[in-house]
């Protein structure tokens, strides 16, 4: 049925029986030739609404796969952050520690000249010469 409407269809099918029977010798019996056309149409009807149900279900089969590959992907790029983040955070709780380790603060009640004699090449303000 590739570009015919349904009665160019039949009639091409109701000639097609009748030079069958013609060519063969046999009378031409239009009960017997339109009971033939019609089931066949309703042959051909059940079999394209079959094939429509199939590629449904396969358009529903294939929109389900495509929706959990999106739910993965999205779950995988928010685990990614998650661990970026966690990762960060790491980093900076071990550069924190290593700077509290590493370089031990000048008490606020140590006045400049104190702080010159326990922490000696501690520069103060005055002694500063442009």
């Amino acid at each position: 049925m590739k570009g015919l409407t349904f009665s160019e269809y039949v009639h091409q099918n109701l000639a097609e029986k009748d030079y069958q029977y013609v060519s063969h010798g046999h009378p031409s019996n239009n009960g017997d030739d339109a009971n033939g056309i019609s089931q066949k149409l309703m042959s051909d009807y059940r079999l394209q609404t079959y094939q429509i149900e199939q590629q449904d279900r396969l358009i529903q089969s294939l929109s389900d796969k495509v929706a959990a590959l999106e739910l993965h992907r999205a779950t995988q790029l928010g685990q990614d952050k998650i661990i970026g983040f966690m990762v960060g955070a790491i980093v900076l709780s071990l550069l924190s520690l290593a700077t509290s380790i590493f370089f031990k603060p000048v008490p606020m009640d140590v006045s400049t000249r104190d702080a010159e004699h326990v922490y000696p090449g501690l520069v103060s303000p005055t002694d500063y010469r442009g």
